[in-house]
């Protein structure tokens, strides 16, 4: 036997993640008997191929099935960007159908020029099957950035192999809608045997869909209103993706991932995900009002957005604009704080500001007048938002569960300037953050993230004591106030046990984050100490850079390689901007009862996805394989490998705490001997947080 089996017998034959139940036997073509030798093992195939030359990938970069000596091995190949081959005892090379067409920067044989989105690992490796996990981008192009790199679009394929030679192949492409991602029979389903002369009794079925939505059970329904709205957008379809304006009937496709209908004050809701969820309603069916509007809303919000968004709004959406050296403008107060020119918009906006203010504004009488209200909103609690504004009196005024919540006098009294732009629900214009954190800081769209419910437009200006019988209309007790029918986020770290190992999962945060991705049941790792309560968690939603996390769910990290836009990009190269884990990911290398290796690779892009130190004959950028040796007893070591040929201005250690939702500073850090420094010679310093 040699010892390059040996290896991989010692490492792989306690994991126990399985995805698919192997096929039965079949006879054609000297099918391959059991052998002991049948495994799989990692390795990095040397060639004389032209990219070997270039290459920045270390020991583990292949990956071999073997099938026995007298048999075959069955190879995952850099050079075919994992396309894998059969390659029998001969020598003769055939390989696996390409299913799901590929195109990128590379060749014909390796589209992906360095494997930039393309990577395989060892799910399972037992006596009696083997599981392999390809995951890649089929489709994208150009150079730095890369273009057409779309998280929905990637592909995942799984093959399970038997002693036997048979092997199924369940492939998995991405789609828009992650119910069609999740349905079971969504996929490819390939089967075939491998055999001493190559690939036999090949059967290929097709994709279908077979699931079918359920209507959510909402509240009591409301169907009437105080006054009568001119626009009224009810959500309460329960199911599918589409939801009606109930005034016109005219129907609204729900932008996003996935329709979440939720439990609602009136019947259902719809919850937006904060990054593209949002509602369209044509501008040639919307109102006109002239000389007064009111817009009302139910809205529950899950987090802050990042700057103004709106519950409804039609406006031009004139792109914000920074304010220039002497130039005044609206802004923060912080080191770090943009000032804005002050926006000159036209149309009407109700929304929520990035700090959880509700605001109204408006075009009249030549200005764009703005109106935001003291009141916080609380996140996870049903609130009724109502602006009006009415030339008569010349004010803009705010309600908040019926009670007057700000008032505005306009500078200019007049009709309303209304644009010929859509009604946008959720979603508006490209914005900063409010808070920056530096100013190398970029607009960009996002959604709302929470609840809306019942939105109305009117074409009058509601008194306060309209607003405060709409409010009542809806009979709400205080239980159903402050317990908004959203999942509850929590950082995940996997299922709880007792035993020191290594697992394979896809760690569950809440459903409007999860599913705006395309990762399958293996996606993620968590290391388990034994009775010891911390964990290593390697997970997509911080791009895999790892954490350790207590019995207490406070996670902390040392971070990663990182360097300053020295050969372009803006700002930071890091893995943290890989926000869609596109090229990072993370494979179990070992796991024995002795110890633990994880092997984690990234790459280091900035925000808009331009690589550090690119190159553009090879295409190769800044890459790092960092490996961690993890043993029961808590202690663990890690191996950082990076690659560059730029200049080496590269962090390589940053001592992060990491905080969820509801977590703040004050609760989790020690504000005396924050950390103590020990040096080799014995001596140590502890320093305070608050020095």
């Amino acid at each position: 036997m040699s010892n390059e089996f040996h290896i991989r017998k010692l490492v792989f034959g306690l994991l126990t993640f399985s995805i698919v139940t192997f096929l039965s036997s079949c006879n054609r073509n000297k099918p391959i008997t059991p052998s002991e030798d049948f495994g799989a093992y990692y390795t990095h195939i040397v060639t004389n191929d032209e990219f070997e030359k270039f290459s920045r990938t270390g020991d583990y970069a292949d990956i071999v099935v073997d099938l026995g000596k007298e048999n075959g091995k069955f190879v995952f190949w850099r050079g075919s960007s994992y396309l894998p081959y059969w390659e029998t005892v001969k020598g003769k090379k055939i390989y696996a159908d390409e299913i799901i067409p590929r195109s990128g920067n590379g060749t014909k044989t390796m589209p992906d020029k360095v494997n930039s989105f393309s990577e395989v690992k060892i799910i399972e490796s037992k006596p009696n099957r083997v599981v392999i996990h390809w995951r890649y981008l089929p489709v994208f192009s150009g150079n730095n950035p890369l273009q057409g790199v779309i998280t929905t679009n990637f592909v995942d394929e799984y093959y399970t192999f038997s002693p036997n030679g048979v092997v199924e192949r369940n492939i998995r492409q991405g789609t828009p809608k992650v119910n069609d991602w999740l349905d079971p029979k969504c996929q490819y389903v390939q089967t075939f045997k491998l055999t001493t002369k190559g690939i036999a009794d090949i059967v290929l079925v097709k994709p279908e869909r077979s699931l079918k939505t359920e209507k959510v059970q909402g509240r009591d329904v409301i169907s009437t209103s105080m006054v009568n709205p001119i626009v009224w957008f009810k959500f309460n379809e329960a199911a599918d993706d589409t939801t009606f304006e109930s005034i016109s009937g005219l129907p609204l496709k729900v932008i996003g991932s996935k329709t979440y209908w939720r439990q609602g004050i009136s019947g259902t809701a719809l919850q937006f995900d904060d990054v593209i969820t949002y509602l369209s309603f044509p501008a040639s069916s919307a109102p006109k009002p002239q000389t007064a509007i009111s817009l009302e809303a139910w809205v529950a919000i899950g987090a802050y957005p990042w700057n103004w968004c709106p519950i409804v709004q039609q406006c031009d959406d004139v792109p914000e604009e920074l304010a220039g050296e002497g130039e005044t403008g609206i802004g923060t107060s912080n080191s770090y704080g943009m000032i804005f020119k002050k926006e000159d918009d036209k149309g009407y906006f109700l929304g929520i500001d990035g700090h959880g203010h509700p605001g109204m504004k408006i075009r009249v009488g030549g200005n764009w007048e703005e109106l935001s209200s003291d009141i916080h909103l609380e996140r996870m609690n049903w609130y009724h938002i109502t602006g009006t504004y009415d030339m008569h009196s010349g004010k803009i005024a705010l309600f908040v569960n019926g009670k007057p919540a700000g008032e505005k006098k306009v500078a200019n009294p007049g009709n309303i300037e209304l644009t010929n732009k859509e009604i946008l629900i959720g979603r508006g214009k490209k914005r900063r953050q409010t808070d920056p954190v530096r100013p190398s800081t970029f607009p960009d769209y996002y959604s709302f993230d929470g609840l809306y419910d019942e939105i109305k437009i009117y074409n009058l200006a509601l008194t306060p004591i309209q607003v405060q019988q709409s409010f009542a209309n809806y009979k709400i007790n205080q239980q159903t106030m402050v317990s908004a029918d959203m999942p509850p986020r929590v950082l995940p770290t996997g299922d709880k046990t007792d035993e020191f190992g290594a697992k394979y999962s896809a760690l569950k945060y809440f459903d409007t984050w999860d599913n705006l991705f395309r990762f399958s049941k293996g996606a993620d790792v968590a290391v388990s100490l034994g009775n010891n309560p911390c964990k290593f968690v390697f997970w997509r939603g911080v791009s895999y850079i790892p954490m350790i996390a207590n019995e207490k769910n406070e996670w902390y990290s040392n971070e990663f390689n990182e360097t300053w836009n020295k050969s372009g990009g803006q700002g930071c190269q890091e893995p943290m901007a890989d926000k869609s884990s596109e090229y990072s990911h993370v494979r179990i290398l070992e796991n024995t009862p002795a110890r633990v290796v994880v092997h984690w690779r990234f790459a280091l892009p900035d925000v808009n996805h331009v690589l550090a130190n690119y190159n553009e004959t090879t295409s190769w950028s800044d890459w790092s394989d960092w490996y961690y040796y993890i043993y029961p007893d808590g202690v663990a070591a890690k191996k950082m490998q990076l690659w560059t040929n730029g200049e080496r201005n590269h962090e390589w250690q940053e001592s992060m705490v990491i905080f969820g939702p509801d977590q703040h500073p004050d609760n989790i850090i020690e504000r005396t001997k924050t950390i103590t420094m020990l040096a080799e010679d014995g001596n140590y310093k502890s320093y305070d947080w608050l020095t």
